[in-house]
């Protein structure tokens, strides 16, 4: 078989597109009528675009306000955490020595 064959599939596609671009130039020449609805809608798209990222900037810097927040006060109960320890350690040491001492004269008085 010699010739050009077109299945249907092919012929809808070619005839897709001649409709589109058929649409296009109708589009073209009422450019005037929606342009300036085209111009407002991406302007708007701009503005909530850039109303987004303000928004999101200022959630970023709260959450590191608080990350900061957190890490000095997770600092500093730490620090009153290790003070009491050591003097919680040093109370220990000293009622040893205590115990120690009155142990070593009970048994001094017992062996006298």
């Amino acid at each position: 078989m010699s010739g050009i064959f077109l299945s249907s599939r092919n012929l809808y596609l070619m005839l897709g597109g001649a409709a589109g671009t058929l649409a296009l130039k109708a589009l073209a020449k009422k450019s005037d009528l929606w342009r300036p609805a085209a111009v407002g809608a991406v302007k708007e798209g701009i503005a909530f675009k850039e109303w987004v990222a303000t928004r999101l900037e200022t959630f970023k810097e709260d959450v590191e306000d608080l990350v900061a927040e957190a890490a000095v006060a997770y600092q500093t109960e730490e620090a009153a955490d290790s003070d009491f320890a050591e003097k919680e350690r040093e109370i220990l040491e000293k009622m040893a020595k205590f115990i120690d001492e009155r142990l070593a004269e009970v048994g001094g008085k017992k062996g006298a």
